[in-house]
């Protein structure tokens, strides 16, 4: 085990590494190499032990390193000596909505009262329209009966 002082990004660059070697495997002339003496079947466990056994050291080196099972006792400790105390939490669901509807209500409101508005002009428009069409229509009927 070496001596060296590591920090985490240097051993995920590491590990990620050794992940990023797993799927390539070994190289064709080290497979030759090794054939003369070892079958497939044989060097096959014998390349996953190697794996396994180079991530659990890494991941060792990183536990011990950073002495990750003091600050889990630490946590835990922590966690028991505190209060029993309900955890705060915002309050949600209780906005007055009314300042905020309010706004957009009087919007319509003034949008509704100039539709109405000029729909009544329109309606009297052509109500003055249809009177107009009206008596005109009438003095042509009384033309023709007389």
């Amino acid at each position: 085990m070496s001596k060296e002082n590591f920090n985490s990004s240097d051993c995920l660059a590491r590990l990620h590494k050794i992940a990023e070697e797993i799927p390539s495997g070994v190289r064709r002339n080290e497979v030759e190499s090794i054939l003369p003496f070892m079958t497939s079947e044989e060097l096959l466990p014998v390349t996953n032990s190697i794996i396994i056994n180079a991530v659990k050291q890494k991941i060792d080196d990183f536990w011990n390193n950073y002495n990750i099972s003091e600050k889990l006792k630490n946590l835990k400790e922590m966690q028991e000596k505190a209060p029993n105390e309900k955890a705060w939490r915002p309050t949600t669901g209780e906005v007055d909505v009314k300042p905020i509807i309010a706004c957009a209500l009087r919007e319509r409101k003034k949008r509704l009262e100039e539709e109405i508005r000029r729909t009544k002009e329109k309606s009297d428009t052509l109500k003055s329209d249809l009177i107009y069409s009206r008596e005109k229509l009438e003095k042509q009927i009384l033309e023709t009966n007389q």
